[in-house]
């Protein structure tokens, strides 16, 4: 790491700002390891090489290099223009970077602050992901579901002033999956082994997750409270606006949904360790487990499936009840018991 701040140094000297317009509170070369840990995680690096790279594919997600370095002298030089300029619009740099835009605000020209309020795009953003609370939403495994081996995990965004409704149904789910678009189930399998297919955030409503994994897939989940300061919340949406045309490579024992899920919570809060405490293989629990040891995970809600609630149901029938019900579930088109539950019979 200390090589890392002397390449700063050496290859970023100070910008030449117009003293008479705005002045820069700090050079490049003054930045510290706590601030190039920050920017890293931002732009999604995770490699401890000093000339370590963003894992972002898109072209857009950079302005002049994938290596960190170079690229926060480029984006430094963008935000000193626009507070010379005065100028900001959707194609700014502040405009489709928050996230960055403000870290080099609060790094190089405290106390100055940058405009969004002609950021068009982003303020729509804004107001369509509010957010006051978070969850790291796990779905347990399906046996007869291959891809669910490892199980699921995703983010459910919280508002208090957008649902009113206890079990936040409309609740925004952030997702990361593997991009199926055109694979056959075996090609899916094969590219996302070697790394062959794309990743990316999704975004969604809460209830269809419900349908699709409780009710369709019967598959149990657990709601755990992520204990977020409200600067670390606005961070997450900022980022997440940064990713909306992003991708990466997904690897499905890897750099899968957990991986991205838990660069996407550090980069949001940099003072949690999640990558790289992690083995080879990332399993969903893991990052659970990871959040629970820094003490960053609150309280845990149940949400058990209709096979679950039905396999509960079914327990606590009397003998005779039990009978009756396995004579006429086929009849009915009912739900078969599992074998444990039968032979209570």
């Amino acid at each position: 790491m200390i090589k890392l701040l002397f390449s700063l140094f050496v290859s970023f000297p100070a910008l030449s700002f117009d003293q008479n317009v705005v002045v820069s509170s700090k050079s490049i070369s003054e930045i510290t390891l706590k601030e190039i840990q920050e920017w890293k995680k931002t732009l999604f690096s995770f490699s401890d090489s000093e000339n370590s790279a963003s894992e972002g594919k898109s072209t857009s997600f950079t302005i002049h290099s994938k290596f960190i370095l170079e690229e926060l002298k480029a984006s430094l030089s963008e935000v000193h223009q626009e507070f010379v300029s005065g100028v900001h619009s959707d194609s700014s740099f502040s405009c489709r970077f928050p996230a960055r835009s403000k870290f080099i605000q609060k790094v190089f020209f405290n106390p100055r602050k940058l405009d969004f309020s002609n950021c068009e795009n982003y303020m729509f953003f804004l107001n369509e992901t509010p957010i006051d609370s978070l969850k790291v939403v796990f779905a347990d495994y399906n046996p007869s579901l291959p891809t669910s081996a490892f199980g699921h995990v995703f983010l459910r965004i919280d508002s208090a002033t957008k649902e009113k409704n206890k079990d936040k149904l409309l609740s925004s789910i952030v997702d990361f999956g593997a991009d199926t678009t055109g694979h056959s189930m075996p090609g899916y399998f094969a590219g996302s082994i070697f790394g062959f297919t794309k990743g990316r955030f999704g975004w969604d409503r809460y209830h269809k997750k419900i349908l699709m994994y409780s009710e369709h897939e019967n598959r149990d989940l657990w709601e755990h409270q992520v204990d977020l300061s409200p600067d670390e919340l606005s961070r997450l949406i900022d980022i997440l606006f940064e990713q909306r045309d992003n991708y990466f490579d997904y690897y499905f024992f890897s750099k899968n949904c957990a991986y991205y899920i838990a660069a996407l919570i550090q980069a949001a809060a940099p003072r949690l360790e999640i990558i790289g405490r992690t083995n080879i293989w990332v399993h969903p629990i893991d990052i659970v487990v990871l959040l629970q040891s820094q003490k960053a995970i609150s309280h845990i809600l149940y949400r058990p499936s209709r096979y679950t609630k039905l396999i509960k149901e079914y327990e606590q029938m009397s003998v005779p009840l039990q009978k009756y019900f396995n004579r006429h579930k086929k009849n009915h088109h009912l739900l078969i018991m599992p074998y444990s539950a039968k032979t209570k019979t």
